[in-house]
């Protein structure tokens, strides 16, 4: 897998891998999965023919990874751009996103974890996917985390499953663009460690960056310094008037970058530094 000058994405777990199965049919992204279920079809299985996955134990999950450290290393080395993905809360996920973090790094690659936090009811989970945070920061240069019980905000209708594919989606997408901002200075681009991601759709860029600053995917700092991600190209009156409204929001300079699409309705991401001691 030759990588010069690309970003790979790695998917843990089962989240992770459904996350990177949802980005190959929407993308040609170099992608890796890694699970511990012996049925799953991807491409790393951690774990002999009668396995199926670590039942929710993450301190397996770390040790069947750490035992692949090598091959791990080996597929992911010609990239200098590394997103690890996983569903925070279960067992491989949980457990082997840190050891890929860790391969990353020592390969000398860039690394943003993008991950997801279970809901509020599901409470031994979510303070599982809480603890690990801190984990993977340590070894990932960036973590963005979309915290699932935040999704009903958006839509107050949605089942359960739907908000967690609808997650999936959000998580999918901001894999992509957090890929073209890595291309670029990531250390001084965002210069917090943690972040959440915001999304807004509107014709107008400066409305739909007011819609997203409206419904973050976790515990948001307002005043932080927020970098914008717009899928189209825009046009000098527009940028300048997304610019101001953020900056009216926010009271700093946003850093914007733009895709090269070119559709009437934009759709504006935001990376926004999260409140970590509200999080953690």
């Amino acid at each position: 897998m030759s990588g010069e000058g690309q970003c790979i994405v790695v998917g843990c777990g089962g989240a992770g891998c459904n996350t990177v199965a949802r980005l190959r049919s929407i993308s040609d992204m170099p992608a890796l999965t890694i699970n511990a279920d012996s049925v799953s079809g991807c491409d790393i299985v951690m774990a002999p023919e009668d396995v199926r996955g670590c039942r929710g134990d993450a301190d397996l999950g770390w040790a069947l990874a750490s035992d692949f450290v090598d091959e791990i290393s080996r597929r992911i080395a010609d990239f200098p751009a590394v997103v690890v993905t996983a569903g925070l809360g279960g067992g491989t996920g949980t457990g082997a996103a840190p050891i890929v973090a860790e391969c990353a790094a020592s390969n000398g690659s860039r690394v943003v974890a993008a991950v997801s936090v279970p809901m509020g009811f599901e409470a031994s989970r979510r303070r599982k996917a809480l603890s690990a945070l801190p984990r993977i920061s340590e070894t990932a240069d960036r973590t963005v985390v979309l915290d699932i019980g935040m999704i009903p905000d958006m839509d107050s209708l949605l089942r359960a499953d739907e908000a967690v594919r609808a997650a999936d989606e959000l998580l999918c997408e901001s894999i992509m663009r957090i890929s073209d901002i890595m291309h670029g200075p990531l250390l001084s681009t965002m210069p917090d460690r943690f972040y959440t991601m915001a999304f807004g759709e509107d014709r107008d860029p400066a409305k739909a960056a007011i819609k997203a600053l409206s419904a973050p995917m976790c515990s948001a700092d307002q005043a932080g310094r927020t970098v914008v991600h717009v899928d189209r190209q825009l046009q000098d009156d527009e940028r300048a008037d997304m610019v101001e409204a953020i900056c009216g929001r926010t009271n700093h300079y946003p850093e914007v970058f733009c895709g090269r699409g070119r559709g009437e309705t934009a759709g504006v991401m935001l990376f926004i530094p999260i409140l970590a001691h509200e999080v953690f």
